[in-house]
């Protein structure tokens, strides 16, 4: 080291100092990025147990310590976010739903989706499938609750488009 020192004109401690500093920053680098997970604060964190297959919902948020093969820690978006119907650039129904927290709901869900991160873009899309199923059969929003143990309807839908009425027609015609 004493010869590699004076090869570029630095002090001996300086490079062992500079050795030690770059040495842990690539450590702490790899250590990140195989052992721990953040979950933001909106998000509904959950660990998944790859040696028996078990789910569990995590109270907390942050950084979660994980074992690489053994455990992985994911989260779901538990904001509301609003689920539209369009057409033409006009909504033509629009409803609040969310993610419910708690324990029955995750596993329904992962069971059907499988585990990953879901973010509000992908998790919206999938969450209106589930508050606009059988829209046209005389729905309830508690039915669907019940039936989706994740979903929560915050909001009723405001079905703004009405089917025409015969006296409708016939003022479009005059």
């Amino acid at each position: 080291m004493k010869k590699l020192a004076e090869k570029f004109g630095i002090a001996v401690w300086a490079m062992w100092f500079w050795s030690f500093l770059i040495l842990l920053v690539i450590s702490g680098i790899i250590i990140r990025g195989l052992f721990l997970t953040f979950i933001d604060s909106h998000e509904i964190a959950y660990e998944y147990n790859k040696s028996n297959g078990n789910i569990t919902v995590l109270d907390r948020t942050g950084y979660f310590w994980v074992t690489p093969f053994v455990t992985a820690v994911h989260g779901i978006d538990g904001r509301p976010m609003q689920v539209r119907i369009e057409a033409n650039n006009r909504v033509l129904n629009a409803k609040l739903v969310r993610f419910v927290r708690s324990k029955e709901g995750v596993v329904q869900f992962v069971g059907m989706h499988g585990r990953q991160d879901y973010e509000q873009t992908t998790l919206s899309e999938m969450l209106k499938s589930y508050a606009y199923e059988n829209i046209g059969e005389g729905y309830s929003e508690s039915a669907l609750e019940k039936k989706y143990k994740f979903l929560e309807i915050m909001s009723l839908g405001t079905n703004t488009v009405q089917p025409p009425t015969s006296s409708d027609s016939l003022k479009i015609l005059r």
